[in-house]
Parts: structure tokens; sequence; C-alpha cells
């Protein structure tokens, strides 16, 4: 009796184990990056249900808003030429339609020392710490001009937030370059992404990571995790135990987010198109 109880607790493990692992595969929609969801997050993705799409995909978080969307958590969203993504939403933050590109924790469990591939394609927690991926953004910035909003946590809990008017990633043939543009709305006295010091800059430059060094002295190997660097950062948000910007996080930061939506100097000229209706 005991051994038949055994055989089908071993059985029962192995179909939860099995049907676990379909779940991903059987998932209706070709979703590109479902590789940063749990299983139990699938249905928590809004604007799908059973795995089948609820309405059109947008372009972006901001396009959705504008659908009527306006409740901040997971939805797949479609860039114009790009295939379907899953992301996070922001849409109760300054006016919402934030897409989330990054967020961080100090002393998370994500570890940021990662290869090429995986920058590239996205690691993380979509709903936590994550980084949505290079090849993502690259798409949904050369779709028209975006805005950057950083969010800094510091030491005592003080809220820093620190805007770009333009932010585009270049494509992976140059090496997923950074393209900014001015500040602004910031209380930022030296702007060190975009302006020159010590460390170099951090604008124009070509990312790099662990295994693809693109700047002067192996700054990803010696920082831990990948960005942009030229020698080698006066700001370093994408680190598992120092999220640093000179200046305000000199002693760590506790956290930081990166959200993206497109620039409000360009909205009358934005073009809402729509995916395909599933």
């Amino acid at each position: 009796m005991n051994s038949l109880i055994t055989l089908c607790c071993v059985a029962l493990a192995a179909f939860v184990v099995v049907e676990s692992r379909l779940t991903h595969r059987t998932f209706r929609l070709p979703i590109d990056n479902l590789h940063i969801l749990r299983e139990d997050q699938l249905d928590k993705i809004l604007n799908v249900r059973n795995g089948r799409g609820v309405g059109r995909f947008h372009r972006d978080c901001f396009a959705e808003s504008r659908s009527g969307d306006m409740k901040s958590g997971l939805y797949t969203i479609k860039p114009k030429g790009y295939r379907m993504i899953v992301v996070y939403c922001e849409m109760e933050l300054a006016g919402g339609g934030w897409t989330v590109v990054q967020k961080n924790t100090k002393g998370t469990d994500v570890s940021w020392a990662e290869d090429w591939s995986s920058y590239r394609h996205g690691f993380g927690d979509a709903e936590n710490d994550h980084w949505l991926g290079n090849e993502h953004v690259h798409y949904i910035t050369k779709q028209s001009q975006y805005q950057l909003k950083f969010i800094l946590t510091d030491s005592k809990n003080k809220q820093i937030e620190i805007n770009y008017r333009d932010f585009k990633i270049g494509s992976q043939k140059d090496s997923y370059p950074l393209r900014l543009g001015t500040i602004y709305n910031s209380s930022v006295t030296f702007d060190h992404l975009t302006e020159t010091d010590a460390s170099g800059i951090h604008d124009n430059m070509p990312f790099s990571t662990v295994d693809k060094e693109n700047n002067k002295a192996n700054c990803a190997t010696q920082f831990g995790g990948g960005w942009w660097f030229d020698h080698c950062r006066s700001v370093m948000v994408n680190s598992k135990e120092n999220i640093y910007w000179d200046g305000l996080c000199d002693g760590g930061c506790k956290s930081v987010v990166m959200l993206i939506r497109p620039s409000t100097d360009n909205c009358p000229h934005i073009s809402y198109e729509n995916a395909r209706n599933f």
C-alpha cells in the first residue's frame, strides 16, 4: 500500500511539472518574451484572456492608455513592424501611459551580471525587478520620439525624478547605442549621462555586457552589470548592490525604475496604429 501511495505521489508530481512546462508552450499568442513571466502571471496580462487577446494590441502603453485602459499592470503590446511582447504599464504616474523598461531594487534576487543575449531579450520578473530587453526597446523607440524618466529612491527614502526629452536605443548592428536628448524638470546640476566628466560620457555609447565589453576598461565586468559605459561610469543603475548616480546616490540608492512614453512635445504627430485583432 505504501509503495502504491508513493508511486501515485511521484506520478502526480511528474504531472504537475509537465503541466507547468506546457503552460508557456501552449500559450496561444506568439508573445516573444514570456520568459520574463512566472506561470502564475500568465492570467494577469490585462488584455489577454485564456491565452487570447482581448480587443486590439497597441504599440506601447501610452497608446493602450488612450484606448481607455488606465489600470497599471501587465499588458501585451505590438510595436510597429515587430513581434508581440509583454510589458508592465504604469498608468497612474504623471498622466500614465509609461512603459517600464527597467526596475531594480538593492539586494534583488536578479543578477544583473547577465550576458549579451540576456540583455538583448530581457530577464527578471516583469512585475518586479527586470530588464525589458534592448531589442524590444529598440523597436519601441524607433516608432516615434520618446521621453525617458528615471525615478530613484535614495537611502533616506526620498524620490528623485530625472527626465530626458528624447530617448532611443539604436540597433544591435551598432551594439544598441544610447541616444538621449536634453534633461528637463530635474534638480540635477550636472547631467552625468549626456555631459562629459572624469568617467567619460554615457550618451551615444554602445551597450556593454560581461561577455561583450564595448568600452575602454571592462566596465561591465568591473561593476557587475550591463550599461552604456565609457570609462567607466557616473551613472550605473543595473547593479545588484550599488545603484549609483554621481551626486545623488553616491552611497547607493535603494531602488530605481526607468520608464518611457512618447514625448509630449511630439504628441500631435503621433499615429496610433493598432495591430491585428486577435
